[in-house]
């Protein structure tokens, strides 16, 4: 099953199931992973809190992994930056 066609997923957060926006699924070449962008619609200041991780298959499951280096998050906030151009590029088109 393509995890971005229901865009939504369930995970194990502080001991119990929760259900999870998918924001974005996408792969970083240069790191030879698979990443998912996500959120769980917890307010934060102003804006939404947005989670990160690599997303590794097992089995017939997905396993969210931390991700480790600096260079892997850097290429990763390029991302949602660039998810975030988009929708205020969609916005304003409306």
């Amino acid at each position: 099953m393509n995890l971005l066609e229901k865009n939504k997923i369930t995970v194990w957060k502080d001991g119990k199931e929760q259900e999870a926006d998918i924001i974005s699924i996408f792969e970083l070449p240069e790191f030879g992973k698979e990443y998912v962008i996500y959120t769980f619609n917890e307010q934060q200041k102003d804006s939404v809190k947005i989670l990160a991780s690599t997303l590794k298959r097992e089995e017939d499951a997905y396993v969210f992994e931390s991700i480790n280096t600096e260079e892997e998050w850097q290429a990763i906030k390029n991302i949602i930056k660039q998810l975030a151009e988009k929708g205020r590029e969609a916005n304003n088109g409306e």
